[in-house]
Formats: C-alpha cells, sequence, structure tokens
C-alpha cells in the first residue's frame, strides 16, 4: 500500500512536469505570426500576450557588428552598421493601439566589464555614459553608471497599423575615448491598456573580439538572471495533479 501511494505521488510529478516545461518554453512561442527567436535582424521585438507586453531581444548575441561602438565622425561613437543605427525597435502589425504612444524605461544606470576583470560588471564611471534619443531632432536622454530608472514618456510612436519600426540612436562618450570593453543597461516597455513588460538587457560593446563579445553576453545573462530571475508558477492544471497526488498522503495522515 505504501509503494503504491509513492508510485501515485511521483506520477502527479512526472505530469505536472510537462505544463511547467510549457511555461518555460513560453517565450520561444510564435506571437503574432513572427517568431523573435528565428528573425533575422538584431532589433529589440515588442509582442503583446495576454494583455502583457514583451520586449525580446534573443538574437543580440549573434550580431557583433551591429551593436558595437564606431567612430562615425571623429570621436562620435555610435552603433552603427551598414548606415544604419542598432538595434531597432519593431512590432508587428496589429499589435499595439494605432496611432498610440509606448514610454521605454531604463531601469537603472550604464553597467561595463572590461573584458578581463573577476568582478564582472560594475557602474560605468570617469564621466562614461551613453546618450539615448528616439532621432535626430528628438530629446535626448542620458545614461550615466549612477543613474536611477528613468522614463522615456512617449519615445516610440505606432503608426496607424498597429506596428512599430524605429531605430533610435545609441551613443557612447567618455571623458576623452570611451575605454573598449562591454557595455550595457535593461530595458523594459509600458504603453496604456497593457501590463508593462519583462526587463531586458541590452549589450553593446566597444573594440572586443567576437569571442570576449560572446563571454560578456553570457556574463550579462547570468547576472542579468540573478537580478531578475523569477521562479515559474504552476498552471491550474499542475496543481491539481500535484493535489492528486498528495491526496491520498493527506487521507493516510488523518487516520
Amino acid at each position: 500500500m505504501k509503494h503504491s501511494i509513492l508510485i501515485r505521488f511521483f506520477v502527479a510529478i512526472l505530469l505536472t512536469a510537462g505544463p511547467l516545461a510549457g511555461m518555460a518554453a513560453a517565450h520561444n512561442h510564435d506571437h503574432n505570426g513572427h517568431d523573435h527567436n528565428g528573425c533575422d535582424h538584431p532589433d529589440l521585438e515588442i509582442e503583446v500576450h495576454h494583455g502583457q507586453l514583451e520586449l525580446h531581444g534573443h538574437r543580440i548575441a549573434h550580431h557583433h557588428d551591429f551593436y558595437q561602438f564606431v567612430d562615425v565622425n571623429g570621436g562620435d561613437w555610435v552603433t552603427q552598421h551598414e548606415g544604419t543605427t542598432w538595434p531597432g525597435i519593431g512590432a508587428d502589425h496589429n499589435t499595439l493601439t494605432p496611432n498610440s504612444t509606448v514610454d521605454l524605461v531604463i531601469t537603472g544606470g550604464l553597467m561595463y566589464w572590461d573584458g578581463a576583470s573577476a568582478a564582472g560588471f560594475e557602474p560605468a564611471s570617469g564621466g562614461t555614459h551613453m546618450t539615448l534619443r528616439a532621432n535626430a531632432l528628438s530629446d535626448l536622454y542620458y545614461i550615466y553608471g549612477d543613474s536611477d530608472e528613468q522614463v522615456l514618456e512617449d519615445f516610440i510612436e505606432v503608426g496607424g497599423g498597429g506596428g512599430i519600426h524605429i531605430h533610435p540612436i545609441w551613443q557612447l562618450f567618455g571623458n576623452s575615448d570611451p575605454a573598449d570593453g562591454a557595455y550595457y543597461i535593461d530595458l523594459r516597455v509600458e504603453a496604456d491598456g497593457f501590463d508593462p513588460s519583462n526587463v531586458q538587457g541590452v549589450m553593446f560593446h566597444k573594440g572586443m573580439s567576437h569571442h570576449d563579445y560572446d563571454a560578456a553576453i553570457h556574463l550579462m545573462q547570468h547576472e542579468h538572471n540573478d537580478h531578475h530571475h523569477h521562479p515559474p508558477i504552476p498552471e491550474p492544471t499542475g496543481l491539481a495533479l500535484l493535489g492528486l497526488g498528495l491526496a491520498p498522503l493527506l487521507k493516510k495522515r488523518r487516520r
């Protein structure tokens, strides 16, 4: 009898694993007819899932050149590749409310890693900072190592078809030439009528090899998960199955 109860309990655990695994893979689903994991460009992508905004940047690690600060005009360090600034920010048609706006939220300061320090990423110092603007004529925002959260209100304009495609200007400054290494900031997006998005880390670099850039990506992901990870919550079906497995044990204890 004891063995029978234990078998039932473990079967319930195994059945619960399916819904939990599905939750873990939820961000790999194809929303609005576009698979962000399979896209061939390094844009940040906004999607909507059950009324909540989602911000994705899965292709960042595969586009070393697009996220590199390059000197385009004698000291103007911009993430420009083939004449276009990166990353862009996009959303498929019919994703958002037509002719509305989206706030871009920078959730903290600019982080820096020299590619060798065992301390990992630390707040940028010595006057090093980034600037961000939606286009050459829009407001300019500054991101230092000790910057607090900034809400860039109405930063993104949604088109009449409910989609987005913009290429903001991301620029790096220092007291002299900025130091070589990896830089990252954390972003989320907010819009009326939707729950705020997840926090998405965005990695840039200056003068790093592909190998060192890959190492920086892995380090950023590790630190980002430590700061923003939340354990998955089982779906109702999973909880019900788990309850079925526990019920005989609880009944026996009452006896």
